[in-house]
């Protein structure tokens, strides 16, 4: 029963094992591809097609880091990544319009501010962090020094 349990396990976890994950960010006419397999290995020289109203507008590949970055004049498009071996991903990419926020000096003399202070307590996180890594050291001694003299005591026994 244990095999059959660990035979399977071994089976699901490699199903996954190639998975290729396409992350995407489009700003400003200008796409930023990131590409990578399930394991971390980046997807080196996969093909990257953008498509537009069924016509092949662009084709290239990924650098050996399995990034694309190219200039693309639609605001909507097809990417397709593709690995080979049947590992390929179709994103439909829509380019997001952001209204820019205007502040008055006012309200940007306020958000600096609170910047400011947001920065001085991080400034305070930090050093209360590496306290408590003090006392962790000193604790982690104290548990090695007693797991040590517990062993001497039953040794002795």
């Amino acid at each position: 029963m244990m095999r059959i349990i660990c035979i399977l396990f071994i089976f699901i976890s490699s199903i996954y094992a190639h998975k290729l994950n396409v992350f995407t960010n489009f700003e400003d006419n200008k796409l930023y591809v990131n590409s990578y397999f399930a394991n971390g290995n980046a997807c080196q020289k996969c093909k990257i097609r953008i498509i537009k109203d069924d016509k092949l507008v662009i084709e290239d590949k990924t650098n050996t880091k399995g990034e694309f970055e190219t200039t693309v004049n639609y605001n909507s498009f097809i990417l397709s990544v593709d690995a080979g071996s049947g590992h390929a991903i179709l994103k439909d990419i829509q380019k997001v319009i952001k209204p820019k926020k205007r502040y008055e000096n006012n309200q940007l003399q306020k958000l600096q501010e609170e910047n400011k202070n947001l920065k001085l307590q991080i400034k305070l996180l930090e050093e209360r962090l590496s306290y408590f890594e003090f006392f962790k050291i000193v604790f982690a001694l104290i548990v090695i020094i007693g797991i040590f003299t517990f062993l001497k005591r039953v040794k002795k026994s």
